[in-house]
């Protein structure tokens, strides 16, 4: 279980957006519901309750507030990290699957926040 954050093609931005995700190998699973940590237009980290392992591809869907609908993606799972102080995990995962012009507006809502926050500084 590594976190290879060096790696990143994409910087993420802090978000506690509401996630829904389902194991690709488990389709008749039901969609587990909880919080991403941070995103970016390459990927997301979500909080789980469960160990994902490293590979595993995902069926994940993300709330945004200036959204009408979830953004539906597939991503693949890059590391994964048991948290100490709970038996939780953080899960790093990577879009595999996600339409050109939702990756935009994903993009586009972070650089929005980010102007936000710089002004606030």
């Amino acid at each position: 279980m590594s976190n290879p954050e060096n790696k990143r093609k994409t910087s993420r931005l802090n978000a506690y957006h509401l996630v829904k995700y389902r194991i690709m190998s488990k389709p008749n699973s039901p969609l587990v519901l909880t919080n991403a940590e941070n995103i970016s237009g390459g990927g997301v980290c979500i909080h789980t309750q469960e160990i994902i392992p490293v590979g595993e591809t995902l069926q994940v869907y993300i709330n945004f507030p200036h959204m009408d609908h979830p953004i539906p993606t597939v991503a693949k799972v890059m590391w994964a990290k048991r948290l100490k102080s709970q038996e939780s995990y953080q899960i790093g995962v990577s879009f595999l699957e996600i339409e050109e012009m939702v990756r935009q507006k994903v993009i586009n809502h972070l650089d929005i926040v980010r102007e936000k926050i710089e002004k606030i500084k």
